[in-house]
């Protein structure tokens, strides 16, 4: 059959063809084989370089766009357009736009070939040039103490980033950083430094460095330092030092000089830290004790006990059982007693005068095999004695109960530390007499609580070698002769927590702290020729 169409028909049909094709993709697919390009819609992106933000100088700005275009732009904040007379124009990239003033507005926008526009983008520049005014409040510091701590009051004249750092010229990595935060413009701000954080390497100049947001940097800086160490003169070999009760004298034992010194401590003496006076004792004399009354001292040594009457310096000999060294004398806080031992056994010497057993010794504790000798700590309440016992290689630690009327007195409560391997350690015990600070077996730094049942032992977390402990007035920090790093440690006797150390070359167990918590006078270099008995100032 066919089809019969009028004239007209047929004529409009073919004017709507090239329409037909086209919408159905046959006109400007260019796989289609026909060479025509697509139609453009997409906007160029225009880049600015710098960014705005806050800048210590000024800056030269370029603007780029993200395909061939030209870029209209405004600096003085009005909304560039075409043809306007305050809008500047070029090809991309525009170089070269000065910013000078602060702030300014960068405002722009691009149009392509196909005239596609962009929408109008800003960029906001602060050219901040004035650098933070840093300072302190009050006077300048005095030299201070290893345990003293200071406070210095500073402030910023503008907001900013800190840091607070100790030595160098202020500059990052110059120093040791101690602390980083955020200043507020014209607060005051409080840094606490204590003595051991500076060491005996002073003066140092403690920064304060504050950054504003365009990384201006001021700074200031203070001066502190510790009080100075001071030397008494040794012979070598000194093996024990004893503070009488008033802390006016310093009696040391001289190992191969078979004698004792006394040392002038009172720092208001003429003859301050030096010796005044000497006594011979027995061979080979060590550990020292003095009692409460400052009258008496009693010095172990290899052959037994000496009592030395300090005022008229006359030495007599006390006869001890046994075949090993006295390594160290204790007296009770009544004065009453003394404690050491010999060949394993733990000894008590009648102390008191008016006591009919005056200077008898006799046995406390029984034989403790393969242990020879001992360090000693009484606790400040008379109640515990802490027996560091010490052979060729082998350690522990025993608590004595020394209440005479307690029903278990001259008995072990408890061996916290039980016999193995180690190294001796001269005990201590705090003010309060709730703890006592030692070695374990692993020779660490460990704590004895004597208000637990039964008594605890408690390690401390960082790694500390022991050689003896020293308890500073108050409680309030533990000194350590650690053995391991050579330094003088600052603990936390509540957390055992390091506070810091103090380098301190060759230790040994010999220390004392003066009664009013001063001074601490603490062997450095022991053994060695260059032995030095040095005062460390605490306050």
């Amino acid at each position: 059959m066919q089809l019969h169409l009028p004239r007209r028909s047929i004529a409009l049909f073919l004017c709507l063809l090239p329409l037909c094709i086209a919408s159905c993709g046959g006109g400007d697919d260019d796989e289609q084989g026909t060479g025509n390009p697509g139609t453009d819609t997409t906007a160029p992106v225009t880049l600015a370089s710098p960014p705005g933000g806050t800048y210590t100088e000024s800056q030269s700005v370029t603007l780029t766009s993200t395909e061939p275009a030209t870029i209209y732009h405004t600096i003085d904040g009005s909304i560039p357009a075409v043809g306007s007379a305050n809008t500047l124009n070029g090809p991309s990239p525009v170089s070269g736009i000065a910013v000078n003033a602060s702030p300014t507005s960068v405002k722009y926008f691009a149009v392509d070939a196909a005239g596609n526009e962009e929408v109008v983008r800003t960029q906001t520049y602060v050219i901040d040039a004035v650098i933070p005014v840093v300072n302190t409040v009050g006077p300048a510091l005095d030299a201070f103490g290893l345990l003293n701590t200071q406070r210095i009051t500073w402030q910023s004249s503008e907001d900013g980033a800190f840091r607070v750092q100790l030595g160098g010229n202020g500059s990052p990595g110059t120093g040791v950083q101690l602390q980083t935060g955020t200043v507020t413009a014209n607060s005051q701000r409080l840094f606490d430094i204590s003595g051991w954080q500076l060491g005996f390497v002073t003066p140092q100049p403690l920064w304060f460095v504050v950054s504003d947001a365009a990384g201006n940097d001021g700074r200031t800086s203070v001066e502190l330092a510790v009080k100075n160490l001071e030397s008494l003169p040794l012979v070598p070999e000194t093996r024990g030092i004893a503070i009488t009760p008033d802390g006016s004298a310093l009696l040391a034992s001289f190992y191969n000089a078979n004698g004792i010194a006394v040392y002038d401590i009172d720092p208001a003496s003429p003859t301050f830290h030096t010796p005044i006076a000497g006594v011979s004792v027995g061979l080979h004399p060590t550990g020292l004790a003095i009692t409460p009354d400052g009258t008496r001292a009693y010095v172990g040594h290899d052959t037994g006990v000496d009592v030395i009457d300090i005022t008229g310096l006359v030495a007599l000999p006390i006869i001890v059982p046994g075949v090993d060294p006295i390594a160290d004398v204790v007296i009770t806080p009544d004065g009453s007693r003394a404690y050491f031992a010999r060949s394993g056994i733990l000894y008590v010497l009648d102390t008191d005068p008016s006591s009919p057993s005056f200077h008898v010794v006799q046995p406390a504790v029984p034989n403790v095999p393969l242990l020879r000798s001992a360090n000693l700590a009484a606790t400040p309440d008379g109640n515990y004695l802490v027996v560091a016992w010490f052979g060729v290689s082998a350690y522990s630690v025993a608590v004595i109960d020394i209440a005479p009327e307690s029903p278990t007195y001259h008995s072990v409560i408890q061996t916290p530390v039980p016999l193995g391997l180690g190294n001796p350690v001269a005990p201590a015990a705090s003010h309060d007499s709730n703890f006592a600070f030692v070695g374990n077996a692993q020779s660490n730094l460990a704590r004895i609580n004597f208000n637990a049942a039964p008594i605890a032992i408690d390690l401390a977390s960082a790694s500390i070698s022991p050689d003896a402990a020293l308890v500073a007035s108050g409680d309030e920090h533990l000194l350590v002769l650690d053995q391991g790093a050579s330094a003088l440690t600052i603990v936390d006797p509540v957390s055992l927590q390091v506070l810091g150390s103090v380098p301190w070359l060759t230790l040994g167990r010999v220390s004392a702290i003066t009664p009013d918590g001063r001074f601490a006078y603490v062997l450095r270099n022991a053994g060695l020729s260059t032995q030095q008995l040095v005062a460390v100032p605490l306050e």
